[in-house]
């Protein structure tokens, strides 16, 4: 069992031994095979704080790296999740604007690069890899931090925190499903839990989309070197694809000096719809905008500088909102498409700047279904043209779905355990539909005895405006952190919880310019479906104007190809 959650302000403890002898630490014990070690242990200062950062391996050739401070530990621990197919150790702690545990160096920071890399080859034909990725090392980086604790400060971790975003929010819902012992509290936003379907269908559709022939064999940021950094690093993860311009191929169709003009339009058409026109949409479920209102006529279509669309355009953006369809069954073969208000973000993920440049879309979707995805891996030469969108395809996703996906609405045994969750995702997410989030809490409450039951252990936040992991013209900045150590170490489960963001002069054409170059956004979440609901008077930049409103959305996930897929099942082991 988890411990009893315990009110009051943790004290530092110090270390008991020298940061150089966490070396001679036994981790042989952490792994079946016994391929845990130490390959390194030195002081460091990192933000300002100083640090016992320990290095080693675990098995399949899997990094880990764990960071313990020096003078201010206060008997905490955050593991932090990996983005993407991972290959690379990033301490970056999510979700935690304004956190005085994480801003004090108080917790001891854990990651690993769980054995992957961004083309995904590592995987072909290494079992080991894909148990790395797929659960494993999560699991094992916690042991090997809480050993490494035992030693360096005499004691172990009062608390344990997970804290993900996109393939780490997959992690840490695989943890709650998996290991409910490990983490008091998981963090997990914009979750990649449906993984089988998100890096096939959801990105391959993106891609195959937005082209006006067949794609490539291989997609040019997987011709050559690797994309992304390989090795630990800090800082934002690339939004766009890493380098490369393909010599031949097809062209895009849309390219991204259109979607300013989309975005206007659909803010336009679907700001007010919430009760404040504000640019932002509380909902995007409620817009029904059609981009055949931006359609040029024949005069304008022959224009390269024209502000509207062509037949062509308008097709293509279709497709981006609507998803794939199988298209003899007529079924939605995924939970969520691109949202409406999303479109600044499309640029470089499915939508090119130029019309001969590549997307993170296709190299994605062909890294994970060359080398994850399907049992057996197809042959080298597989490509986005041998991406079938049909029920059938959805059928091939599940003998590696209990492997990969962390979508099992039975946490029973992790809220037994005392264990609190807190999911988060942007509304304007370019790489993973919120949808899947949401379809993902539906069905908790039903499987785990309905909204009150699930609320003692779970809540679920929506930010709109808010890109992948954060960014965008939504208030990113959140501090979640915080409200889940209160709801581990006190009892206070979260409700009210205020974003925030800094608000330029770069906005949208038809609002009001602020009078000073800079001014301070913010405004309430509330757990989902409750909105912000702005009172009517007084600044509506300000938090302290808005109440806690009614959802203006009340319909539950429509019938998809793959809903069964979030019905309870038994995680598959390796």
């Amino acid at each position: 069992m988890l411990q009893d959650a315990a009110g009051g302000r943790l004290g530092v403890v110090n270390p008991v031994v020298d940061c150089e002898s966490l070396l001679g630490v036994d981790l042989s014990h952490i792994a079946e095979d016994g391929g845990a070690s130490v390959t390194s242990a030195t002081e460091t200062t990192h933000q300002g704080h100083l640090y016992c950062v320990v290095e080693g391996t675990l098995p399949a050739s899997t990094q880990w790296q764990v960071m313990l401070p020096v003078r201010s530990w206060t008997q905490r621990y955050m593991q932090v999740g990996c983005g993407g197919l991972c290959g690379m150790i990033r301490m970056q702690v999510n979700a935690a604007s304004g956190s005085q545990q994480v801003r004090g160096g108080e917790f001891v920071l854990g990651a690993t690069d769980m054995g992957g890399g961004m083309d995904g080859k590592v995987f072909s034909h290494n079992p080991g890899r894909r148990k790395s990725f797929a659960y494993s090392a999560q699991h094992l980086t916690s042991l090997v931090s809480k050993t490494l604790m035992r030693m360096y400060y005499g004691q172990k971790p009062r608390y344990s925190y997970f804290n993900g975003c996109s393939d780490g929010g997959r992690e840490g819902v695989m943890e709650a499903m998996r290991y409910p012992n490990d983490f008091h509290g998981i963090l997990a936003g914009a979750p990649a839990m449906l993984f089988q379907f998100q890096n096939s269908l959801h990105h391959g559709w993106l891609a195959m989309s937005n082209n006006n022939g067949p794609m490539p064999e291989l997609p040019p940021m997987m011709r050559g070197p690797p994309p992304g950094p390989e090795s630990r690093g800090h800082g934002p993860p690339r939004r766009g694809p890493p380098h490369g311009r393909p010599a031949s191929g097809p062209t895009a169709i849309v390219t991204a000096s259109k979607l300013p003009l989309l975005h206007t339009a659909v803010v336009k058409t679907c700001d007010a719809l919430d009760g404040l026109a504000d640019g932002l949409l509380s909902d995007p479920r409620l817009c029904k905008f059609d981009p055949l209102d931006l359609l040029c006529d024949t005069k304008s279509a022959a224009d390269e500088d024209r502000q509207c669309l062509t037949e062509a355009e308008v097709k293509t953006i279709r497709k981006f909102y609507d998803g794939p369809v199988d298209p003899v069954t007529g079924r939605h073969l995924t939970v969520g498409n691109a949202q409406f208000g999303s479109e600044l973000a499309w640029e470089s993920v499915f939508v090119p700047k130029g019309p001969n440049e590549p997307v993170m879309s296709a190299h994605i979707a062909l890294a994970a279904l060359r080398y994850l995805i399907f049992e057996p891996n197809p042959p080298e030469t597989y490509s986005l043209n041998d991406l079938q969108f049909t029920e059938a395809t959805v059928e091939l996703l599940r003998a590696r779905h209990p492997l990969l996906d962390a979508t099992s609405p039975d946490l029973t045994a992790f809220k037994n355990a005392g264990g609190k969750l807190i999911l988060w995702h942007g509304w304007s997410d370019e790489h993973i539909s919120p949808r899947t989030t949401i379809a993902y809490h539906e069905t908790l409450q039903k499987q785990m005895g309905g909204v009150e039951q699930v609320a003692e252990f779970e809540r679920l936040y929506l930010l709109p405006g808010v890109q992948h992991c954060g960014r965008g013209e939504g208030m990113a900045a959140i501090d979640l952190v915080t409200p889940l150590l209160e709801w581990v170490e006190q009892g206070n489960a979260p409700h009210k919880i205020i974003t925030s963001t800094d608000l330029d002069d770069d906005l949208p054409p038809w609002m009001p310019k602020p009078a000073t170059p800079t001014v301070t956004r913010s405004r309430p979440v509330f757990p989902y479906p409750r909105l912000a609901k702005y009172t009517g008077t007084g600044d509506a930049n300000d938090a302290a104007n808005y109440i806690e409103g009614a959802p203006l959305y009340t319909d539950k996930t429509a019938d998809w190809a793959g809903q069964s897929f979030f019905e309870p099942y038994v995680p598959r082991t390796e």
